[in-house]
């Protein structure tokens, strides 16, 4: 309906508990205005909401300056906030260096590690103030698949994995770019596939692998998420195949002229952004961290405007 109500503690696939109350809408009963959590109040026929009141606004303002107080510590609540012209707070605000400083105690990662993983590594604990989110008795604890689930729906940063698991923090990295960068489990096989779809890493996604999270199918808009389809071979009947197989590895120390065979400390080769027809000239890239001599080669190509 293009109508936006903020929520921090809400996420997708996850039963809403309605913890953190910035969603906060007003609806009309017999009894008069009402305001209720927009995320875990049943929807009923012939219910008249209101989402943008001066009441609302002032009660959500007031709220996020609770949740300020609560976790001075997150840069991310404090950018949130700041969208609602809240960029401070009277309050009592929570030690800046206390363990749970981030913390709004929404309690959406106790859910995810157990409604979802099933391992139930950390939980809510302590009373009042001194309610925290942590594993059993504050210790590491095994139990931790070191997944990451917590931590990527926590909506305040708070979570430190190497403060909850045994195990050690890895990240997901495969051949997909020369195992230069991290990936989620499901995502292109590589970047030209075709069709241009995801597939899910079986060999690491947690569902394959225990049984649990399944996060994916759920949060899915179009179904389109199927755990039990099998790799086939399609035989198609073509005219003609191009192949774009891309290139090996190329040794530059072959090629004196491109200058790799000097010394290293005072040669790279640097990449140059161009804007062409535009008559601008090229943006020279941050110096190297090497030494403060360099030499620089560039690669000029031709170019004709077709029209």
């Amino acid at each position: 309906m293009g109508i936006a109500i903020p929520t921090l503690c809400n996420y997708r696939g996850i039963e809403p508990l309605g913890a953190c109350r910035v969603c906060i809408v007003e609806i009309e009963t017999p009894r008069g205005p009402k305001q209720v959590a927009s995320c875990s109040y049943p929807v009923e026929n012939n219910m008249r909401v209101a989402t943008d009141t001066q009441d609302i606004r002032d009660n959500r303002r007031t709220i996020l300056e609770l949740l300020l107080a609560q976790a001075p510590g997150s840069k991310k609540l404090a950018d949130f906030a700041a969208k609602y012209g809240v960029t401070s707070t009277s309050f009592k605000k929570t030690p800046i260096n206390a363990a749970n400083s981030s913390c709004i105690l929404c309690g959406l990662c106790v859910r995810i590690c157990n409604d979802l993983m099933g391992r139930g590594a950390i939980g809510m604990f302590g009373r009042g103030a001194g309610r925290e989110v942590r594993p059993a008795y504050g210790e590491l604890t095994d139990q931790c698949q070191v997944c990451g689930a917590c931590s990527f729906v926590c909506p305040t940063g708070a979570i430190d994995l190497k403060r909850v698991a045994t195990r050690p923090v890895k990240q997901h990295i495969t051949a997909y770019n020369q195992f230069l960068d991290a990936r989620p489990n499901i995502d292109m096989a590589h970047p030209q596939a075709v069709p241009r779809v995801p597939v899910i890493d079986r060999e690491n996604c947690l569902h394959f692998k225990t049984g649990e999270c399944g996060l994916c199918s759920k949060v899915c808009g179009a179904g389109a998420i199927d755990y039990d389809q099998e790799a086939i071979t399609v035989d198609l009947d073509v005219g003609a195949v191009l192949l774009t197989p891309g290139f090996r590895a190329f040794d530059p120390v072959r090629r004196i002229e491109f200058g790799s065979a000097f010394d290293k400390k005072r040669a790279c080769q640097h990449p140059v952004r161009a804007a062409p027809f535009s008559g601008r000239s090229y943006q020279r890239p941050r110096a190297p961290a090497f030494g403060r001599d360099y030499a620089e080669a560039y690669c000029v190509y031709p170019v004709r405007r077709v029209s």
